[in-house]
């Protein structure tokens, strides 16, 4: 299996607070926040940005979750459910 990457970023391509301007050619992302994620704006800012740039951009919401609270308890249901949304998401886009 051969995974190509399309384009090289580096820190000067980023301005503070702002999504990178020229997304073109980005990888594959997939996107996961909770309805209580302080950051939740610039996640939908972000997916946004990379679709406009026409980059696959897979988003997932948990309903009142904060930031990275899958990782608290990775049994929950919840969690679960994310889990394997990220297993398909990396088969589909890196290969099984």
């Amino acid at each position: 299996m051969t995974v190509e990457i399309r384009r090289e970023f580096h820190l000067s391509d980023f301005t503070a607070g702002d999504v990178p301007g020229n997304l073109k050619g980005f990888l594959p992302t997939i996107l996961v926040s909770g309805t209580r994620d302080l950051i939740l704006s610039q996640t939908v800012l972000f997916h946004c940005k990379l679709r406009q740039a026409g980059v696959t951009a897979d988003p997932h919401l948990m309903e009142g979750a904060s930031h990275s609270t899958y990782f608290v308890d990775s049994f929950a249901p919840e969690s679960q459910h994310i889990f394997a949304q990220m297993s398909l998401f990396f088969d589909a886009h890196l290969g099984s």
